[in-house]
Formats: structure tokens, C-alpha cells, sequence
């Protein structure tokens, strides 16, 4: 793989990373209203939940990070957990919006310390998304073994 391929692959899978942290975040947010409603771990609740978190993300699916920032904000997340969710959700939109014109001077060098910085920056990106990923998840496990 050359590098430009891999910086091309390492920015695919960052944004299709982020679409499972928006999904995992919106889980966990209804998921916690079933705290806030009283309900302990009854099943068909958690399960109601689930399906109201998948309709609202189809219905924001459009959103910018930063729109989804807005609406995740106060719904039970971690300062940690959110606080990583933001920087991941606006990196994707820098990623999608200007990454590539920002560094196109940098990267038409065809200089190889460049290219492995911009792999190596990338990488951290998904390191981060898939340790956020991770992370909601468990949390949203959680429900299912009270």
C-alpha cells in the first residue's frame, strides 16, 4: 500500500468509525433515560430505548458534529467520555470538510517524513475513536446485566 493509499484507507476508517460512535452515543443516551425514568433493567423498556435512539439517529443523520455535540450534551455522559466524543466529532467534520485541502501543499511534496506524520496522525484518530466506541459500548452493556 503506498502511503497515500494508506492515508486514504486511515481517513475511510476514521468516518466510518465515527458513524459507530454517533450510534453507540444516541444508545447510551436513551439508555440513560431509563435511569432517569425508574426503570432498573426491564428488558422491554431497554429494548423501547433502543428503537427510539435508532429512529432519532436516522433522523439526524445529516447532522454535523457539532450538531450532535449539541444534542448529546447532558445526557448522562462522563466529562471523560464526552469530552472525547466532542474531539472526535469534530475532527470528523475537519476530515470531511478541509483535511485534505489543508495538507495538499504538505502531501504534493511526496516527502516521506509528511507522509508517515499524516498516517501517524490519522491513526491516532482512530485509536481514539475506537477506544471511545469501546468505552460507550460498555456502558451501554451495562444495562443488560443489571
Amino acid at each position: 500500500m503506498t502511503y497515500l493509499e494508506k492515508i486514504l484507507y486511515l481517513s475511510g476508517k476514521y468516518i466510518s468509525q465515527c458513524q459507530f460512535v454517533v450510534k453507540t452515543a444516541y444508545r447510551l443516551s436513551f439508555l440513560n433515560q431509563t435511569k432517569k425514568e425508574g426503570y432498573i433493567s426491564s428488558l422491554d423498556a431497554l429494548e423501547v430505548k433502543e428503537s427510539q435512539a435508532l429512529s432519532l439517529l436516522k433522523e439526524h443523520m445529516h447532522y454535523s458534529g457539532e450538531e450532535h455535540i449539541t444534542y448529546l450534551q447532558d445526557k448522562g455522559f462522563s466529562i471523560k467520555d464526552f469530552a472525547l466524543l466532542k474531539k472526535v466529532l469534530l475532527r470528523r467534520d475537519y476530515l470531511i470538510s478541509t483535511y485534505y485541502m489543508d495538507n495538499s501543499e504538505a502531501l504534493g511534496r511526496e516527502e516521506v517524513a509528511i507522509y508517515e506524520s499524516k498516517i501517524k496522525e490519522l491513526e491516532e484518530y482512530c485509536q481514539d475513536c475506537d477506544k471511545l466506541n469501546v468505552e460507550l459500548n460498555k456502558l451501554c452493556d451495562r444495562f443488560y446485566s443489571l
